[in-house]
């Protein structure tokens, strides 16, 4: 029974805040295309999906940057590395101050491969899922994407803004009851 003036409270879906699929790459793209990609389709990563489009797992300009990082000594101190991180900007800022640097960086982009790195455990959500263990998930491990999948294929992703979008939302919900 509820009281007069109770609402119930409707679970959020990973549907209700999830984006769609913008782009993919697959383990044969070199991380350099796969930089590429992000940028030019303005996202922060993608699901990695295998010759029949099942997802494998995913990768983020945060994994690029972090792998950059890892790998290379000389590096400006990466106080930047957060979710709206873009590998091409750090290409930019090191071809004018360390243009050798750079060269090196996308020399290595360009030999490696996505299915080299990828996280392949990489949790997958369901559209049909509650969001709030995804959210917590996201928000606890700093992981910034997870594909979005349903029989079988990658239908869209939730991004690391809808954690912080439902989180703000809440807030504006709470305050004004």
């Amino acid at each position: 029974m509820r009281r007069a003036g109770s609402r119930k409270k409707r679970v959020t879906l990973v549907r209700d805040v999830m984006g769609p699929l913008v782009a993919t790459v697959s383990p044969e793209t070199s991380l350099e295309e796969a930089a590429e990609v992000f940028a030019s389709r303005e996202v922060l990563g993608a699901p990695v999906v295998d010759g029949s489009g099942r997802p494998v797992g995913a990768l983020t300009e945060v994994d690029l940057l972090l792998l950059i990082r890892r790998e290379f000594s000389g590096l400006p101190r990466f106080r930047f590395i957060t979710w709206r991180a873009r590998v091409q900007n750090l290409l930019r800022f090191l071809d004018r101050r360390r243009p050798e640097l750079a060269a090196r960086v996308r020399t290595r982009l360009r030999a490696a491969k996505v299915g080299e790195i990828v996280e392949r455990d990489r949790p997958i959500a369901g559209p049909d899922d509650a969001f709030g263990p995804v959210g917590r998930y996201m928000f606890d491990t700093k992981t910034t994407l997870v594909p979005v999948v349903e029989g079988g294929r990658v239908v869209g992703v939730v991004g690391y803004d809808a954690v912080i979008r439902v989180v703000y939302q809440g807030l504006g919900e709470a305050t004004s009851g």
